[in-house]
């Protein structure tokens, strides 16, 4: 209130009017419009200076930071009137628990309540950072957004919930309910129904699923799964995409429980479990590779399933006749996807006469073949009907890595591109896609390492890791014929 200064205009008090008061609202000054905007700039401050436990510094209320704070206040309103994602998926015993409290927490960190995003329900300590070194100032470092997650109060000063924290943890519940309910989870949640505890619930199924005594009970299972199974050659049941993926599934059991294994150490695991003899010769040259036995993903397991694939046949025959031994009587079951190792194969030494490395990576590190002519004498048949190259390399319809190719002379160069000439025949003529082993990638594709076809000027690529890193085997059967 402020004195009517229409009493100044009456000079004998007399003269005031009875009903005229003494003292009037404060209508306050006429501004512009840009003195307006920069008054709410200072108060959304001023709020969330509040917001975020912080001390009031006037110094740091210039123009470019109230400016910065208040394009954020924009984009805040814009996400709160928009709708939170749907929910994660049901709780299903079919998927890893780990995953589907990721997918819980990632719906969490994009959710939105009333007023603020919900992850701040949920971090990690529930009190606010104390002190100057916790981020007074500035403003938004790392951003605003992260700030208000770390610095939101869940507690008055009287060690209640404030009404933010009430609200917004209820929502939180809101999804916790709706994937656990009817589940074998929400034994370890209903407890937080009555007050609608989202936090409380989220914490506890991270305590049970996450925790100690379950971390050890994935690792013992994942160490069960790869002391117990084998590929022996003879069994009946499985593919070697499902041996592969259980060895994978196992793997990663571990690293996500604190017990990863370096590629070496795959390897290594990898070989142990390979007891078919028609792999020895592939087996033997990941031992001699310097590449292929430090890289599990990319260069053994490739390496490997082009084996595979050419000693068992094309994928419909194989999948007929698949060659595991599973002995595993007490794992989990998983399912075998084609996954990226079915996306391609090298070609492997088809005699078992054969000391040196066939395929893909034969004859760089295994050195030549029992049947081989010795070096120097050219190109000629070993006694098991195969033809080598003066190196002791099998010559075949496959691929080779680019230090192969290019030890082969130019006879034995076209020994190769006819045999695989004759492949593309005998494919076109029954009407069969080429299989993931003869699919050829550019690992290798130097410009010396492709010939010029006179029957058409794309150049055919002849070296490489058998898995694509660009482009379909479609694709590549199209540029190749």
């Amino acid at each position: 209130m402020i004195p009517n200064p229409a009493l100044a205009t009456f000079l004998d008090p007399d003269d005031v009017p009875d009903n005229m008061a003494e003292e009037i609202p404060d209508p306050g000054v006429a501004i512009g419009h840009g003195h307006e905007v920069k008054l709410q700039m200072l108060a959304f401050w001023c709020n969330y200076i509040t917001w975020t436990n912080r001390t009031w510094n006037p110094a740091q209320a210039t123009v470019a930071n109230l400016t910065d704070l208040f394009a954020f206040k924009k984009q805040l309103e814009t996400r709160l009137k928009e709708d939170n994602p749907k929910f994660p998926d049901k709780w299903t015993e079919s998927k890893k628990a780990r995953s589907i409290i990721e997918d819980m927490d990632e719906w969490i960190e994009a959710s939105y309540g009333d007023r603020f995003p919900l992850s701040y329900i949920v971090r990690e300590n529930d009190d606010v950072p104390t002190g100057r070194a916790n981020g007074y100032y500035p403003l938004g470092t790392p951003s605003y957004i992260d700030n208000l997650n770390t610095r939101l109060s869940h507690y008055d000063a009287n060690g209640n919930y404030v009404p933010d924290y009430s609200n917004h943890n209820s929502k939180v519940w809101e999804m916790i309910f709706a994937v656990t309910h009817h589940t074998t989870a929400y034994s370890w949640v209903k407890a937080f129904k009555t007050y609608r505890d989202g936090r409380g619930a989220m914490l506890s199924l991270k305590s049970h699923y996450l925790g100690a005594s379950h971390v050890n009970s994935v690792k013992v299972v994942a160490d069960n799964v790869l002391n117990k199974i084998y590929w022996t050659g003879n069994g009946q049941n499985f593919t070697w995409d499902i041996f592969t993926s259980k060895l994978n599934d196992a793997f990663v059991d571990l690293e996500e429980n604190g017990e990863p294994q370096s590629d070496e150490a795959k390897v290594r695991k990898l070989l142990s479990k390979i007891q078919d003899q028609k792999l020895a010769v592939a087996v033997s040259t990941i031992k001699a590779s310097a590449t292929m036995k430090l890289d599990y993903q990319e260069e053994a397991l490739d390496f490997l399933k082009g084996q595979v694939d050419e000693i068992y046949g094309a994928r419909e025959e194989y999948q007929q006749n698949c060659r595991i031994s599973q002995l595993n009587s007490g794992g989990r079951g998983t399912e075998g996807g084609q996954g990226r190792w079915n996306q391609g194969g090298g070609s492997g030494g088809q005699s078992n006469n054969n000391r040196g490395g066939g395929g893909r990576y034969g004859g760089r590190f295994g050195g030549r073949g029992r049947s081989a002519g010795r070096s120097g004498r050219g190109t000629g048949r070993g006694r098991d009907g195969q033809r080598y190259s003066s190196t002791g390399v099998p010559l075949h319809n496959g691929t080779y890595p680019f230090a192969v190719w290019q030890s082969f002379t130019a006879e034995e160069k076209d020994i190769v591109n006819n045999l695989r000439d004759q492949r593309g025949n005998s494919a076109n003529q029954s009407g069969t896609a080429r299989s993931i082993s003869q699919v050829e990638n550019s690992e290798s594709a130097a410009p010396d390492s492709h010939r010029q076809r006179t029957d058409d000027t794309t150049p055919t690529y002849h070296g490489g890791s058998s898995m694509m890193r660009g482009g379909n085997s479609q694709q590549r059967n199209n540029n190749n014929n």
